[in-house]
């Protein structure tokens, strides 16, 4: 079997009986992604692999001469080939020759604290450190990679306790950092990363906790979930303008982080990247559109915070638990806000609301151009009416208002949160103006059986709106009564002829340059931005939605 290509078929599971013809160091290579269980001879389970390390690399394994080991081997994506063959060692290092004339080391087995990794073992360049190559050395202080290698693969460095000091050597060529390469080196205190790497993968330097000084390379564009997770030593961090994308929880629980750079290239601040850190300071790049769900969350001494013109989102929980936040500046550009997004942790009231929440009286409470909230109570038989220029209405904004019978959207409104009137059990029937693109998940007609608790329909719920538009749509797909009436005017139809055209551009342009003068009703379609005056904004914004750019006014 040594040295022969086998191939294990998608979906199956299939075993395979491997006796060493010597003891010693074994490589086991793959060409896919699979799942692998190793047994002895007495089918005691001596080594798992799992998809993220067979995923076409190396691993190694030492066996006994004589011995029967079985293969148990998943292919997941498509059909796996792989290969059992005899390793090599070298002063330490346990390696195997590639196909492309290059070396992969498999193992570490010397004694020095301080390993430079060759560049060459019998003459060929050493390209690649193998799935695990490192882990769990408890011996290894500092390590030099050499300029040539542009592989570390899966936990290369996972786990090695003692692990103080990485140093890439001048000129590396390393383009990626692979999944938990360094996680829980609990003493790593500095980490240049190269400018050649583009990619850090999840979890590489997760829990990572003495790290206190993180410089990350011009070239770098991706960031993966959790890839820093845990570092408890950082204080402050820049995103260079490279990075295009940063994952999930990519920098939570950093709790001495203070102060954060984002780069000009990254658009959305995913989900808790940057949750219950230490942050006081945000420095936020040109391109910043969206900050996500719990994406600064329990930052508890964050007291400022400037969103920039450029965001139109605030998704759920973004800045829940900021206990100390008091002075937030909100753009006109932000549209929509999710539920949440200043007040506890949770339903369940973890974490504090915001110093900004807790200041505002009781009643509507706007956050920039969004309604985010009716605090306190509604009296009995109540109704709300939304301020003209509204674009948004948060998620769970009137939660449990079951004493709301009624509510004025304006047509400026775009979009309704998630479970934005969820239990108000008197709100039968709401209008919703042609101007509403987005209807949130169960925002309209749903009762809750209490905190937490199941939400269900409310029987006889009806949504009066415009044919065709997303209220017809969301009634449609909930199953509830829906009423068609006609608007006033149509967004955008400035000749009034029931539809929106060249001639509508024309008109404004018109208009804008004192050639012609609009009436009322051709005002209120003209002024597609919501915002009480017709100007370049509202022109832009026709052409672009006439020439097919946007999907909606």
């Amino acid at each position: 079997m040594t040295g022969t290509k086998y191939t294990a078929v998608k979906g199956g599971s299939d075993t395979y009986d491997f006796v060493p013809s010597k003891s010693g160091d074994y490589s086991v290579s793959f060409n896919g992604k699979g799942g692998v269980l190793v047994y002895d001879d007495a089918w005691n389970e001596i080594k798992k692999y799992y998809p993220e390390e067979a995923d076409g690399s190396r691993v190694v394994l030492s066996l006994e001469q004589g011995k029967t080991y079985h293969f148990a081997v998943a292919a997941l994506e498509k059909d796996m080939q792989w290969e059992i063959e005899s390793a090599k060692t070298k002063n330490g290092f346990v390696y195997t020759n590639l196909a492309d004339n290059t070396v992969e080391i498999l193992k570490y087995t010397g004694t020095e604290s301080n390993v430079t990794i060759p560049d060459k073992i019998d003459n060929k360049v050493v390209k690649t450190l193998g799935a695990e190559s490192f882990t769990e050395n408890e011996t290894v202080v500092g390590v030099t990679i050499p300029a040539q290698v542009t592989n570390l693969q899966y936990g290369a460095f996972a786990s090695c306790t003692n692990l103080k000091k990485v140093t890439f050597a001048q000129g590396s060529q390393l383009k990626k950092i692979k999944e938990e390469t360094f996680e829980h080196c609990q003493k790593l205190e500095e980490i240049h990363i190269p400018d050649s790497v583009t990619q850090i993968e999840k979890g590489a330097f997760y829990y990572c906790r003495s790290l206190s000084k993180l410089t990350l390379g011009k070239k770098l564009e991706v960031i993966d979930n959790n890839a820093f997770e845990g570092c408890s030593s950082l204080k402050q961090i820049e995103i260079p303008d490279s990075v295009e994308s940063i994952g999930e929880g990519a920098f939570t629980y950093c709790t001495s982080l203070e102060h954060v750079t984002i780069g000009n290239k990254l658009a959305y601040v995913a989900k808790s990247a940057f949750s219950w850190c230490n942050l006081t300071e945000i420095t936020w790049g040109d391109g910043i559109a969206k900050i996500g769900d719990s994406a600064f969350a329990c930052n508890q001494k964050l007291t400022t915070v400037s969103i920039p013109d450029t965001v139109t989102e605030l998704e759920y929980k973004a800045f829940a638990g900021c206990v100390e936040l008091s002075d937030i500046e909100i753009p006109d550009s932000v549209e929509a806000i999710g539920g949440y997004a200043f007040e506890k942790w949770d339903i369940y009231n973890e974490g504090g609301d915001t110093a900004w929440y807790d200041a505002q009286a009781d009643g509507d409470v706007y956050a920039g151009k969004v309604y985010y909230k009716y605090k306190g109570t509604i009296a009995e038989g109540g109704t709300v009416n939304l301020k003209a220029g509204t674009k948004g209405i948060a998620g769970y904004a009137f939660l449990d208002q079951i004493n709301l019978t009624g509510i004025e959207i304006p047509d400026s409104v775009t979009n309704i949160g998630d479970y934005a009137f969820v239990g108000c059990e008197k709100l039968n029937k709401v209008t919703v103006p042609a101007s509403v693109t987005k209807i949130g998940e169960k925002a309209l007609g749903y009762l809750t059986s209490g905190k937490g608790g199941q939400v269900y329909k409310l029987e006889g719920f009806t949504i009066r709106g415009v044919a065709g538009s997303a209220a017809e749509k969301y009634a449609k797909e909930n199953e509830f009564n829906f009423e068609a009436y006609t608007p006033e005017y149509i967004r955008g139809d400035v000749d009034a002829d029931r539809k929106v055209s060249i001639g509508d551009v024309r008109m404004t342009l018109r208009s804008i340059c004192k050639k012609a003068e609009l009436n009322g009703t051709q005002k209120l379609a003209a002024d597609v931005e919501k915002d009480g005056t017709v100007d370049i904004k509202d022109l832009r914004k026709i052409l672009r939605y006439v020439c097919g750019k946007i999907e909606y006014l």
